[in-house]
């Protein structure tokens, strides 16, 4: 039995429990907290899309001969990701740095 099947089960049986000022509360709070999850679901997902980035970026101007050090990978990765602040992206680069080896 999952939490909707249990809410419905108890909706149908106490309807005023439901709507008393508790279980509105509760409901308020698990709403909030729900939010809070998927904002840091987004954020977790940005940074490791923007790992796979700069792997990428290292791969390819290696097949061309370029170099890149961690400040100008820093700098790429701020550029396609702007919800990630300085530090974030310097951890990223210096991640992705290491991750390939360089």
């Amino acid at each position: 039995m999952n939490a909707d099947q249990v809410r419905a089960i108890v909706a149908a049986k106490y309807p005023q429990a439901v709507k008393s000022p508790v279980a509105v509360l509760v409901k308020a709070i698990l709403a909030v907290d729900e939010a809070d999850r998927a904002i840091e679901f987004v954020q977790i997902q940005a940074r490791r899309d923007a790992v796979l980035h700069a792997i990428q970026c290292i791969h390819t101007c290696g097949s061309q001969g370029i170099a890149y050090d961690e400040e100008t990978l820093s700098c790429n990765i701020e550029s396609n990701f702007p919800n990630l602040n300085l530090d974030e992206c310097d951890e990223i680069a210096h991640e992705a740095l290491r991750q390939t080896g360089k």
